[in-house]
């Protein structure tokens, strides 16, 4: 739960234990002089109002207690996913420093449209003239790029892109890119142009 929404919580507790009283003052009125007299009745109906009215106020006071020990605590969504964001982007920016340290500033970069875990692993960067690409924040090598192949969501109208690589104990990457074609297309023409580069350098040794 966001902060704001536990200031406005307790703010509207506060207004309703506020309230309480003045209501039940109304209601005993009306108990004690509009209805026919029958003590016996009314008693009981009096008893029955200020007990439950005791009951609501205790019920608001803690409700109060409760929403603002969490925001004594900061134990907040909204905080949680404050530092969680600050987290990221120190990782990420501490892991773009090493990368354009070790190759330089990259010649290309993509960024995907994955809620993942965002930060770098986010991103496809590619080093021309060191000839590396960083992807699903692993350094690969271009020699160690295969090929790729796209998928096709046609009910959730979502496109996927299977990149084939060796290394790192693993054979596939899947590159989430949602229903964004023409990122979908930038990602395919990029792989293939890697794996064209890798044909030609083969060939040539």
């Amino acid at each position: 739960m966001k902060t704001e929404e536990i200031k406005k919580k307790i703010v509207r507790y506060k207004w309703m234990m506020k309230l309480a009283w003045p209501v039940w003052l109304v209601l005993f009125i009306l108990i004690t002089f509009a209805l026919p007299t029958n003590y016996q009745t009314t008693n009981i109906l009096l008893i029955v109002i200020t007990a439950l009215f005791l009951y609501l106020s205790w019920g608001f006071g803690k409700e109060i207690k409760k929403y603002q020990a969490m925001l004594e605590k900061g134990n907040t969504s909204e905080e949680d996913e404050q530092r969680h964001q600050q987290t990221i982007r120190e990782d990420y920016e501490k892991a773009y420093s090493r990368i354009v340290e070790k190759y330089g500033k990259e010649d290309e970069r993509i960024e995907l449209n994955s809620k993942r875990y965002g930060g770098i692993v986010d991103l496809i960067l590619v080093f021309n003239q060191a000839k590396h690409i960083l992807i699903d924040g692993l350094d690969y090598e271009w020699r160690d790029v295969l090929g790729e192949t796209v998928e096709y969501d046609e009910i959730n109208n979502e496109y996927t892109v299977n990149v084939q690589v060796k290394g790192f104990g693993r054979d596939t990457i899947r590159l989430e890119t949602g229903n964004d074609k023409k990122k979908t297309k930038e990602i395919k023409d990029l792989i293939e142009e890697i794996v064209k580069v890798n044909i030609t350098n083969t060939e040539m040794t």
